[in-house]
Formats: structure tokens, C-alpha cells, sequence
């Protein structure tokens, strides 16, 4: 009696392997992508409500401390903490996915003030941007302290902008202004229009150029950083000149001096 059963053939079990196959490379990338999404989305939402306990906390005083979140993206983590991001007192360490990378316009440092929860910062905000793959989510945490999940426009800077007196305007330095000082070299042009484009020193040491409330600037050292003013167009005479200067001052260490004479500007 012959038997009612068979097996399969070699050609449909090559079939079944290269369906499977085939189904394989089909599915892999989008679990994989469903994956980093949904790790995205997670980790999203608890830095959020992270960056807004640490916020009310320090409102509070709680501990008698000021609270910030420290995220350090080696290890993969972001810690609430009392007090500094090396402080252990009190501190709070939450795990982020291996697959999502955290990074910021200033600093992965975010502290809050005491009583008003305002962003204990210099800038005018910061941005935290994170990424998993091609996907991205960000968080905006503003001078006020506000923590926005949503909002992808940057604040506009708080720095009000003086007034210039263009009236018998001889020569204006911008350090603002790209057009003025193009973020390196050691030549600040003249806005003016008279070419008395000023020459940064003493070389090879210069003015160092940096960034507050979002707007470019020279840092003068207080000590022997000057401007020299090249060509000396329409400013012969250095006694009739009248200057106006806006400035940021950080600290002052040493006496200040002005010195007209060559118009040769020192800070």
C-alpha cells in the first residue's frame, strides 16, 4: 500500500527561504523604525516633564537648592540635580536610549532660578534637539523659563539695539554686524562709508570674538586690546571728535583709559 503523505520538494522549500527572506528585509527596517520612533517620542516626553519638575523645584527652593538637568549623552543619561551637575546630593539619574543623541545651540547644562524658575542662562534661550535616525523632536526652554514641546521658531533675542547718531557720522565699527567684522580675521570695517577701516591688535594676540543673547561680539581684555584706525579719513583733527561708544563691560580688573591721540581707540 503506497502512503497518502508527502514531503516537500527542494524548490518549494527554496521558495518558502526566499519568501521569508524577502519579508525579512521588507519588515527589518520598519520595526527598526517604529523602534527609534517610539524611543524618540519617550524620551521626548521625559526630558520634558524632567526640564519642568527640575523648573519647579527650583521655584520652590526645595532642599534650599537650585535645580537643573545635566544630560550627558556619552553615558546616555540626564540627571535632575540640586545644585551643580557634580553634585550627588539629592540628585535624580534617568536612563536615555542607546539610539537617541541630545544635542543643544548652548548647553546641555539647564538650570533654573530659585523663586522665579527662570532659565538661570545668558542667552536668550536654549534649544534641545533630539535625534533618533531621520526622525527629530525638540524642546525650547525660554528666558522665562517657559518649556515648550511644540514650538520649532526661536525667540527673538531681548538685547535691545541702541541708536545710532548718523548725523556727521566720520566712522562706525559694528562688532555685531558681519558686515563690519566677519566673525574672524583683523580688520573691522567702517560702516560709515568713509573707509576708516580699523586694523585689531596687538599682533598675533587680538580681540576675541564671541557670542551673547544670540548677537556677535569682540571681547577686549582690558589690558592692551585696541582698534587702530587705518586710513584716518575725515578725522584729522582727533580733538573736534566727539565718540560714542556702547559696550558690554564683564568686570573691570584694571584702570581704563581712553586715548584719542592717532585715533588709536584702547579698551
Amino acid at each position: 500500500m503506497k502512503s497518502k503523505y508527502k514531503g516537500f520538494t527542494l524548490i518549494e522549500i527554496t521558495l518558502v527561504i526566499v519568501l521569508i527572506s524577502i519579508l525579512l528585509l521588507i519588515t527589518t527596517p520598519l520595526v527598526s523604525s517604529v523602534v527609534i520612533r517610539n524611543d524618540l517620542g519617550s524620551s521626548h516626553e521625559s526630558l520634558y516633564n524632567a526640564l519642568l519638575r527640575a523648573q519647579q523645584l527650583s521655584k520652590n527652593q526645595y532642599k534650599n537648592s537650585q535645580w537643573r538637568v545635566c544630560i550627558d549623552n556619552t553615558a546616555k543619561t540626564y540627571t535632575i540635580a540640586a545644585g551643580t551637575c557634580t553634585a550627588t546630593k539629592y540628585s535624580e539619574t534617568i536612563k536615555i536610549s542607546s539610539s537617541i543623541n541630545i544635542s543643544s545651540n548652548q548647553t546641555l547644562d539647564i538650570a533654573f532660578k530659585p523663586i522665579t524658575g527662570e532659565l538661570d542662562y545668558t542667552n536668550n534661550f536654549i534649544r534641545l534637539n533630539l535625534n533618533g535616525g531621520e526622525f527629530s523632536k525638540s524642546l525650547l526652554i525660554n528666558k522665562s523659563g517657559v518649556i515648550d514641546k511644540e514650538s520649532l521658531t526661536d525667540p527673538v533675542s531681548d538685547t535691545i539695539a541702541p541708536s545710532i547718531v548718523n548725523d556727521g557720522l566720520v566712522l562706525h565699527f559694528d562688532a555685531g554686524n558681519i558686515a563690519s567684522y566677519p566673525v574672524s580675521g583683523t580688520i573691522w570695517t567702517d560702516l560709515s562709508g568713509n573707509n576708516n577701516h580699523g586694523l585689531l591688535g596687538p599682533s598675533p594676540s587680538t580681540p576675541s570674538y564671541s557670542i551673547f543673547n544670540n548677537i556677535g561680539g569682540l571681547d577686549f581684555d582690558g589690558v592692551n586690546d585696541y582698534v587702530d584706525v587705518i586710513s584716518e579719513q575725515n578725522i584729522a583733527n582727533s580733538s573736534e571728535i566727539t565718540a560714542e561708544l556702547f559696550v558690554r563691560i564683564n568686570g573691570i580688573t584694571t584702570t581704563s583709559t581712553n586715548n584719542w591721540g592717532g585715533a588709536v581707540f584702547n579698551f
